[in-house]
């Protein structure tokens, strides 16, 4: 993108892991984007690397959502370490509970008029990783360890 777009500007939205995970495992098309590829490829988007396409196939809907996850933090880390005054990075949690004045502030780097929506942030979106057991919390925990994003266990539920 940015060699088509050298003065585009990135707004990365940052999930914690826990929730975007438990998340994917509850929606029904995330399962149909690994029914429609070919799941012994690299492919980044879906978090398939060459160190694990081979098994790739065999993960539960749980690791593989782990391993995309993942895909999605280091390529955010790659823009902003490649694009630093161009990227705004923005949590997500901000989003549900200031929505207001997370959005204002993602208008106003975009020098754009901020357009503010009427409706409030879904809060239930926060609590997702609670539908995790401790198993799958801890199979999560261990597959960022083993990809160095040790850091973000922190945010796990139990």
């Amino acid at each position: 993108m940015d060699r088509i777009f050298p003065k585009a500007k990135w707004i990365c939205v940052r999930r914690d892991p826990y929730q975007s995970i438990a998340s994917m495992k509850e929606h029904r098309g995330v399962q149909k984007w690994y029914d429609r590829i070919p799941l012994n490829e690299i492919n980044p988007f879906l978090g398939i690397t060459k160190e694990n396409k081979s098994q790739f196939q065999e993960l539960s809907l749980l690791e593989k959502g782990a391993y995309k996850c993942i895909a999605h933090m280091e390529q955010m880390k790659r823009i902003e370490h490649d694009s630093p005054k161009r990227v705004m990075t923005v949590e997500f949690d901000n989003l549900v509970m200031d929505q207001k004045e997370t959005l204002t502030a993602i208008f106003n780097f975009l020098h754009l008029d901020p357009i503010l929506p009427n409706e409030r942030g879904d809060q239930s979106s926060l609590a997702k990783k609670n539908s995790l057991s401790k198993e799958e919390s801890l199979l999560i925990s261990q597959i960022l360890i083993a990809n160095n994003w040790g850091e973000w266990t922190k945010f796990s539920p139990f």
